[in-house]
């Protein structure tokens, strides 16, 4: 059987899990998307994905945004 695709995007809810998973962002100083990337590359023995390209991108969003 082949891989499950996923979308690059997902929405995720913490449910109960918010306050647990706040106070462990704030101890990492991770982003929460960066703290859910780094738990599941180690869940699925894969490095951490870099993110500088999207990061770009967002820069240059809000650089936009800001200017207008």
């Amino acid at each position: 059987m082949g891989d499950l695709m996923m979308p690059d995007r997902i929405t995720f809810r913490p449910g109960k899990l918010a306050g647990p998973m706040g106070r462990k962002i704030k101890a990492t100083g991770e982003t929460p998307s960066a703290y859910v990337r780094r738990l599941i590359a180690e869940d699925c023995d894969k490095p951490v994905p870099k993110m500088d390209g999207h990061l770009k991108a967002i820069k240059k969003v809000n650089r936009d945004r800001k200017s207008q």
